[in-house]
């Protein structure tokens, strides 16, 4: 094994430990590949790169976590592609929202302007 190439095995434990050089290990040895997963989900590299800082900010939290059932790298890249799906779901809710003011298919349609803010929109339409 290289200098500065550890186990897997040994970075957990470090992360476990709460050794910050060990994040930073991980970034340096598997950042590309969070990165990359976080890329393929996202297609945007600056939600990407957001993805990937969520992605470690998570597995710096939820080491503890990790039981080793499976290899780290794949504990990773799930940790990553969850991190980036968060960020897609987040966005999907921005893209929903619509102001007030674009033209919609209602957009020919008479504002009601409500006097009351108690008042529904029926009882302004009986009271007119």
């Amino acid at each position: 094994m290289s200098a500065g190439v550890t186990t897997s095995t040994d970075l957990v434990a470090r992360l476990q430990a709460r050794d910050k050089a060990a994040l930073e290990d991980l970034l340096r040895e598997h950042g590309g590949r969070l990165y990359g997963v976080a890329l393929q989900i996202t297609r945007n590299e600056t939600e990407a790169q957001e993805a990937v800082q969520d992605a470690l900010i998570t597995i710096w939290n939820k080491i503890d976590q990790f039981e080793g059932r499976s290899a780290f790298t794949t504990w990773l890249h799930r940790v990553a592609a969850n991190a980036a799906l968060m960020k897609l779901r987040k966005n999907k809710k921005f893209e929903r929202h619509v102001a007030l003011e674009d033209d919609g298919p209602d957009h020919d349609l008479p504002v009601i302007q409500l006097t009351d803010p108690h008042e529904g929109p029926g009882d302004t339409l009986l009271r007119g």
